[in-house]
């Protein structure tokens, strides 16, 4: 059972795979010389007593016996070496194994891209770097070697028997290709068994990271029971399949024992016969007596280390399929310098793939064509929402003409007046793509946002805009750059994304900021940085960010004062109470300098205290509000051009959301500032908006054209 590809892939592991071949048979070679001298130390005390009960005096000198010993000795102290040997070559093979497989599993979700788990679960890649590697670990680290040794050391002890008994030897070395054609037969009936039972023990490995970072969830709505039985149900059809595989791997364990032992018991008995009849020496029917299980030992434990390594197999495939992931087309240009403006021209998508390969004759189609498949999540939009928007916009029809032309874009059939525009949208919506005919022109270091309903498409473009999906028709475009010809890190350096769903680390509030690094503009700052306080951890590289950088960016988002310790407390009133208490003693101005010189020194305490505050996993101990403001000062702090704001201040407080507002526009000075909402109060100051409906643009303007055309938006 040998995969070729799988060898080839680890290519660098084989040379220890050898090297512990060479040692076990170095030891196999020791253990039978070991045995042909204990037998011979047997045969001659065995001599030495018959001769001496026949009443007939033996002479025995102790060099017929150190002949014997000494190479014994020798042998068994070579024997361990070599054992020691294998041993290490054997832990030098799996750390090699699973240090590869675990580099390729990175390496190729690095080249997936951001958009990785559209493809593959990240439970499913967590099992396939822990379980599934390690499956493979022992079938490089035990079960190749044993395979070949199994192959070479019953040859080898034939060829030693033979010098003895031919005989012996001929039915000793029938009777072992009967424990591999039992392993064939074992093969055929566990490989689907044991690919049924990897699926389930991924399967069940989702649910449970599902159930557990979903248990807040579940308890709300008190369906934690609910969950909890149905997991059970996975889980004892997992157990059943799992008590099939333990069936079968002891069934075949018991075929394999009744061929190894029947096979030397045949091998002894026939070499006794001939003992009995003088055709062999007493020495060499035990050399055969003792060899017999050699034979047979090789098979057996290769028997051990088969079901093993049929689970590796089974682990291989589902990493193989990993690895055999088409790898989105990677850009190779580099970010425009100087990008006037971003323009998305009659721009479709759809999450569905499979309707790519249908052919079409649209107009001014590709060879991706568009399928339909949103994000559950989008899927459900407001019906008093709509009614409103229908009303709104019927009225508005009645009234535009006494309003004259304003100078708000409607697009609500199709980009153009061009029939076959409105052809192609037409059949694009048969198709239900979530993109359709999407015009927009947002320039440098504008405000622009992008609204409308749940569903609408609003987070799609910002997904196409970091590169995420790069499977659309038409045309998006940075400067004079088509964007999925940008390399993404290129335009992750250039464009910085903050949605609500934004990821805050187990840690300080320091290692939380200093992920977004030097960007450009900072990297003098933080290069002198470096030089001037080397021994601070967070100072180890000139890419790092300086801790007045960090609080610059807090006091941008009015997180200064955010407390959790409350030793940060007990610092504020211990400087309270001294300062009352020095006023009291005396009120000279040396005093109250003094006093003013140690809030100073205080407030200094407390914001370095701030950047050393713990932030719990999932930031559990921060609101939502403090959440999306902390990773809106991480974004700051990564200084791009473009800045993407999708749904900032969706599940937050009033308060918070002013603050992170307030953020947003102070951005927008001197950034380009895309904000996608579904809250108009927010984008009143934008200097274009664009409003999505059913994936088009349905208008477009400032607050106050589209407010006067009193259409969707108003």
């Amino acid at each position: 059972m040998i995969k070729k590809r799988l060898l080839e892939l680890l290519e660098d592991a084989l040379k220890y795979i050898k090297e512990q071949i060479i040692w076990k048979v170095l030891g196999l070679i020791s253990q039978i010389v070991i045995v042909i001298c204990i037998s011979k130390i047997i045969s001659k005390v065995v001599t030495v007593g018959m001769t001496l009960i026949n009443g007939r005096e033996a002479s025995v000198s102790a060099g017929s016996f150190i002949k014997y010993i000494v190479p014994a000795i020798i042998c068994i102290v070579l024997r361990f070496i070599f054992d020691k040997k294998e041993t290490e070559s054997s832990f030098n093979a799996s750390a090699d194994v699973k240090k590869i497989l675990r580099q390729k599993i990175y390496d190729k979700l690095l080249s997936l891209g951001s958009s990785y788990k559209e493809k593959v679960s990240s439970a499913e890649v967590t099992q396939l770097m822990t379980e599934g590697v390690d499956q493979l670990e022992t079938y490089f680290g035990l079960y190749l070697s044993q395979l070949f040794y199994a192959l070479i050391a019953p040859v080898i002890l034939f060829i030693v028997t033979c010098f003895i008994s031919i005989r012996a030897a001929v039915i000793l070395l029938v009777f072992v290709p009967l424990i591999p054609i039992s392993i064939v037969i074992v093969q055929k009936i566990a490989k689907r068994l044991l690919n049924r039972y990897w699926s389930m023990y991924a399967s069940l490995g989702d649910s449970f990271l599902d159930n557990i970072q979903g248990l807040t969830t579940l308890k709300i709505y008190q369906s934690d029971q609910y969950a909890a039985n149905k997991m059970d149900a996975e889980s004892e059809h997992f157990r059943n399949v799992t008590m099939k595989v333990l069936t079968m791997q002891l069934n075949s364990t018991s075929v394999m024992d009744i061929m190894a032992y029947g096979g030397a018991a045949a091998g002894i008995i026939v070499s006794l016969s001939e003992y009995s009849q003088n055709s062999i020496t007493l020495s060499g029917a035990l050399t055969i007596i003792l060899l017999a299980a050699e034979f047979f030992l090789p098979m057996r434990r290769l028997g051990s280390y088969f079901h093993i390594a049929m689970n590796g197999m089974a682990a291989s495939d589902k990493i193989f399929k990993l690895l055999d992931l088409e790898v989105p087309a990677e850009g190779e240009e580099d970010f425009p310098e100087d990008a006037d403006c971003i323009t998305f021209d009659k721009v479709f998508f759809s999450y569905d793939k499979n309707t790519n390969d249908k052919k079409t004759n649209d107009k001014d189609s590709s060879d991706r064509d568009i399928g339909t498949k949103d994000d559950s999540n989008k899927e459900t939009s407001n019906k008093e929402t709509g009614n409103k928007e229908a009303g709104n916009k019927e009225a508005g029809n009645k009234e535009a003409a006494s309003f004259g032309k304003v100078p708000v874009t409607d697009t609500a059939l199709s980009p153009s007046d061009n029939p076959d525009d409105i052809g192609l949208i037409n059949r694009q919506k048969e198709k239900g793509a979530v993109l359709k005919a999407v015009n927009m022109k947002i320039p440098k270091g504008s405000f622009t946002a992008i609204v409308g309903v749940s569903g609408s498409g609003k987070s799609t473009i910002a997904s196409l805009l970091m590169g995420r999906q790069k499977d659309y028709q038409g045309s998006i475009k940075i400067g004079d750059k088509e964007i999925s010809l940008i390399k993404e890190n290129e335009l992750f350096k250039n464009i910085t994304l903050v949605s609500s769903g934004a990821i805050l680390f187990k840690g300080t509030i320091r290692d939380n900021l200093a992920i977004a690094g030097c960007n450009r503009s900072k990297d003098k700052e933080c290069a002198s940085n470096e030089s001037a306080e080397p021994k601070s951890a967070h100072n180890e590289s000139a890419n790092t960010i300086t801790d007045e950088l960090m609080l610059e960016a807090l006091k941008k988002v009015n997180l200064l004062t955010l407390n959790s310790n409350a030793a940060d407390s007990n610092a504020t009133d211990s400087a309270t109470n001294d300062k009352t208490i020095t006023i009291k003693k005396d009120n000279s101005q040396i005093q109250t300098d003094q006093i003013q010189s140690n809030s100073l020194q205080n407030a200094q305490d407390i914001k370095t205290n701030i950047l050393d505050m713990e932030i719990l996993e999932n930031a559990s101990n921060l609101s939502g509000g403090q959440k999306q403001r902390l990773a809106i000062a991480r974004a700051l702090l990564h200084d791009t051009d473009i800045y993407i704001f999708d749904e900032a201040t969706s599940n937050i407080d009033a308060e918070s959301e002013e603050m992170i507002m307030a953020a947003i526009k102070d951005i927008a000075k001197d950034h380009t500032v895309i904000l996608i909402t579904h809250r108009l109060a927010n984008v009143v100051d934008a200097d274009k908006i664009y409003m999505l409906k059913d994936g088009c643009i349905q208008e477009e303007g400032t607050h106050k054209d589209l407010m006067n055309h009193f259409g969707s938006y108003a």
